[in-house]
């Protein structure tokens, strides 16, 4: 064996291993692996699939005899030591990049569409590309064509740059159903296949993106927290920590690399409980508090949870009239809530039919 079929056949044996040992991981948590195709149309899927297939053909033809290149018409202009260095550099690159989405994405990981409702996965890899397991198999694919140059590689390449893109498509159509105003702002400061350079808002929020926090913002939160809540104590690193790992919504609204603000709800008897929002000084009047509270209720309807409630300083007249004029209700004053300054119990109520039960987040 040459050395380029050495490589194509350890590359691919990583590759492949990676993938089953991901689908088992995920089927050992009790979830079906391969999910369903059930927004997809089945000439989309059947592209895909004959794509998959095809580049697996082509690879492990020439892994076994190198002349078959020459069978499926050579490209001869690629046939030479310059491109299979390429090809094996853009191999590598793909199934590093593949294996990082795998592992980014864990038990939330689905050959197609997810049975059930999976989380939004925006760590890893994922926080700067939205589709990387799609971005290592084509440049996988197009390594192999440059490794085994022929019209049938050629043709690999071709259908599985279109049968991967009808299938990101159908995929981010279930994203933004599912997880709408977190999933546009994550596509906000994240690229489909490369990152962006530079992430831009609209020109009142000054290029601010919200996005759902992971623990990697944990430092930058408790900061803000201990500046503005006062309550270092209870604002320990480890208890923002925790709220994340689980599964607490907690976001963050950043400019650039920068944490401007913060929000934290938490769930219970099917309601959600903000617990604190809160905005850096020189970055308020500018809607932020308000976007992040937006999106908060945007998830608490799309839970089906019955109420979204908090408290909040009566001498914070800002805070007050913009919790109105988002529907909030007063339930009731709270004496001595701000360090002895009286505070407001506020609410809105999300499900109207008496008896509706709201899905307590787990």
């Amino acid at each position: 064996m040459t050395y380029d079929q050495v490589f194509l056949a350890a590359a691919l044996g990583v590759f492949l291993v990676t993938f089953v040992a991901t689908m088992l991981y995920v089927r050992r948590r009790g979830y079906e692996p391969k999910g369903v195709m059930t927004d997809v149309k089945a000439w989309e899927a059947a592209v895909t699939t004959a794509a998959s297939l095809l580049w697996l053909v082509v690879t492990l033809l020439y892994i076994f005899d190198a002349r078959s290149v020459v069978w499926f018409g050579r490209i001869a202009f690629l046939d030479n030591d310059v491109a299979r260095g390429l090809g094996i550099a853009l191999s590598t690159v793909g199934v590093l990049v593949g294996i990082a989405g795998e592992v980014a994405l864990g038990e939330q990981f689905r050959v197609a569409l997810p049975r059930e409702e999976t989380e939004l996965v925006t760590t890893g890899i994922y926080r700067y590309i939205r589709n990387p397991c799609v971005l290592g198999a084509d440049l996988f694919a197009l390594g192999t064509l440059f490794i085994a140059p022929s019209l049938l590689a050629l043709l690999a390449v071709v259908l599985n740059v279109t049968g991967y893109h009808l299938k990101v498509q159908a995929e981010e159509e279930y994203l933004q159903r599912t997880h709408g105003a977190e999933y546009e702002a994550y596509c906000a400061r994240t690229g489909r296949f490369l990152p962006r350079i530079r992430v831009t808002g609209d020109k009142r929020s000054g290029g601010i993106v919200i996005v759902k926090a992971d623990i990697a913002d944990v430092t930058a939160i408790y900061k803000l927290a201990s500046h503005y809540s006062g309550a270092t104590q209870v604002w320990a690193q480890e208890r923002i920590n925790d709220l994340i790992s689980e599964g607490h919504y907690v976001l963050v609204a950043k400019q650039l690399d920068s944490t401007v603000g913060y929000a934290i709800a938490r769930f219970a008897w099917g309601k959600m409980h903000i617990w604190n929002i809160a905005v850096k000084e020189d970055m308020r009047r500018r809607g932020i508090g308000k976007k992040m509270m937006s999106q908060l209720i945007d998830y608490a309807k799309s839970r089906e949870l019955s109420e979204v409630y908090l408290e909040v300083c009566a001498s914070n007249v800002p805070a007050v009239t913009m919790y109105q004029h988002l529907s909030f209700k007063i339930r009731f004053p709270m004496p001595g809530l701000c360090d002895g300054e009286d505070g407001l119990a506020m609410y809105l109520p999300l499900l109207q039919e008496e008896g509706k039960q709201g899905r307590e987040e787990q």
